[in-house]
C-alpha cells in the first residue's frame, strides 16, 4: 500500500502533503469474509480506492453476525480508513 501511495505523490511532486480517507460500505458474507465493497465517500485518487476495496476483499476477515439462533449471517459493516501522507 505504501508503494501505490508512493506512486500517486511521485505522479504529482507538486501535490502538497495531505490526508485522505476511504469511507466504504463492505457485505459480510456468514462465512465473515468480505464479499463486497462500495466506496460511499472519498476524497482520495481513484486508484487509492480500488486499492483499498480490493484489500477489504482479499484480506478482510470479520467475526460474522449470529442470528437469535447463534447461527452465522450475512451483515454489512462501513468504515473509514485514513491515510494520513507526511510532509
Amino acid at each position: 500500500m505504501l508503494g501505490l501511495i508512493a506512486l500517486f505523490l511521485a505522479a504529482a511532486p507538486d501535490t502538497p502533503p495531505s490526508d485522505w480517507h476511504v469511507h466504504v460500505a463492505l457485505a459480510i458474507g456468514a462465512d465473515g469474509h468480505a464479499t463486497e465493497c462500495k466506496v460511499i465517500e472519498s476524497d482520495a485518487p481513484a486508484e487509492l480506492q480500488q486499492k483499498t476495496c480490493d484489500i477489504f476483499r482479499s484480506k478482510g476477515s470479520f467475526k460474522p453476525k449470529l442470528d437469535p439462533s447463534g447461527q452465522p449471517v450475512a451483515s454489512t459493516y462501513e468504515t473509514t480508513v485514513r491515510f494520513r501522507i507526511p510532509g
